[in-house]
């Protein structure tokens, strides 16, 4: 099993007017052995590499409803949007179906 690593040193966690234990204790904890599940995260030019479509079209799809909306990542004028490469990949799934 892998270990936790230690992100707050004991020396800061008992420094003040009291001390975490629990912290401690929950820090130490191992880690349970799990596949991962990599999560591909895709911007629009990227999506519309991956389809062969312009940008302009994936815009108009998801104007009228016919792709999936975007998840928003951010916020402010620094927010990004992606879609899960799994999102994509179910969406394809029922065009060839239909």
């Amino acid at each position: 099993m892998r270990e936790v690593c230690r992100v707050l040193h004991a020396s800061r966690i008992t420094q003040g007017e009291g001390t975490m234990p629990w912290l401690l204790e929950e820090i130490n904890q191992p880690i349970p052995e799990e596949e991962p599940v990599p999560v591909r995260l895709l911007d629009i030019h990227e999506v519309s590499k991956l389809l062969g479509v312009s940008v302009g079209s994936l815009r108009n799809w998801i104007r009228i409803g016919s792709f999936p909306q975007p998840r928003k990542f951010g916020a402010g004028p620094t927010s990004k949007f992606f879609w899960f490469r799994s999102q994509l990949d179910k969406w394809a799934a029922e065009q060839e179906a239909a």
